[in-house]
């Protein structure tokens, strides 16, 4: 049986005021898609940058495993050894990622050292059109280049170590939503090539456009996961069913969560989703939830038994 390109198990994150993200395990597919979704602070992106070994000063893996096509990287340096030959990463603000003082074409290159001058001109230029972007911009400087165009700079930026895993960390937030649909479909194209890739966002309609699997996080934690079809058509975690509640849709207002994600350290015993919860159970403050199964490799943590919302 061949080995998921990326799996998590039950990985932790600790800081000062204690664990940031705790029990958090998926799997990536070479060729499939995982969307990770979920508001800001629910550890997200830390979770993905945990793999490269990119963590923030403060924060460390403290627990759980981290293995890449079969073996473990959680260890040493395994985990930096994997930047860029094997996990390429595209950041969310493509602005602040590329030097303003070097042309786009010489940032694309540097993965390219051990070819020759015109090797790499000609490889630079096929990454170019791989995503879209002509030769020519491989002459131009960041700002030169609209929002749309310098993300599908970082993307070729990303590529060019033939990376086998693609990390995606909100790639079309700065994007209007055109612009922002031709990277999704960039990505979706990628990963028909054979590429695995995460991509992080709090974009349920970005989701919808993509195929393969979601995985909703809250305060540090996964909370439901499964195909994107089955959480979006039928969202079993009341998490994941408030968040879908607060899209826009024709001829309705939409909703809102009341409160905020509970900051480390100050996380309830049992669901940190309990003081947010419209259908909260007496049990839910103090016992952690099980993991329920829903069907069709849905699965979702909570104290309701099912999607009906009985106990």
């Amino acid at each position: 049986m061949t080995s998921p390109l990326l799996e998590l198990g039950h990985l932790e994150i600790r800081g000062a005021a204690g664990a940031v993200v705790s029990d958090v395990g998926f799997t990536v597919e070479a060729g499939g898609i995982v969307c990770v979704v979920g508001e800001s602070g629910c550890g997200k992106s830390l979770s993905a940058l945990a793999v490269l070994d990119l963590l923030p000063p403060g924060l460390r893996v403290t627990g759980g495993a981290l293995r890449f096509d079969g073996r473990d990287v959680l260890a040493g340096d395994a985990r930096k050894r994997l930047r860029g030959r094997e996990v390429g990463m595209i950041f969310q603000e493509p602005a602040t990622a590329l030097n303003p003082v070097y042309t786009i074409g010489f940032q694309v290159g540097e993965m390219l050292r051990g070819l020759s001058r015109t090797a790499r001109r000609d490889r630079v230029a096929a990454l170019l059109h791989r995503v879209g972007l002509p030769p020519a911009a491989a002459a131009s400087y960041p700002h030169q280049l609209s929002g749309g165009m310098k993300q599908r700079a970082m993307i070729a930026m990303a590529l060019a170590g033939e990376p086998r895993l693609l990390l995606c960390d909100e790639p079309t937030t700065a994007l209007d939503p055109t612009v922002g649909a031709q990277i999704l479909a960039q990505l979706r194209t990628l990963a028909e090539d054979g590429l695995g890739v995460v991509l992080i966002t709090h974009d349920f309609h970005a989701v919808s456009r993509m195929r393969g699997k979601i995985v909703v996080m809250y305060a540090g934690m996964v909370v439901e996961q499964g195909p994107v079809p089955a959480v979006l058509g039928t969202p079993a975690h009341p998490y994941t069913a408030a968040l879908l509640a607060t899209l826009p849709k024709k001829g309705q207002r939409p909703g809102s969560i009341p409160g905020q994600v509970p900051a480390p350290g100050m996380r309830p015993p049992g669901c940190p989703f309990f003081n947010r919860c419209a259908r909260v159970l007496p049990r839910c403050e103090a016992e952690p939830p099980p993991w329920r199964d829903a069907g069709e490799r849905h699965e979702y943590r909570c104290h309701l038994s099912d999607i009906g919302g009985s106990t």
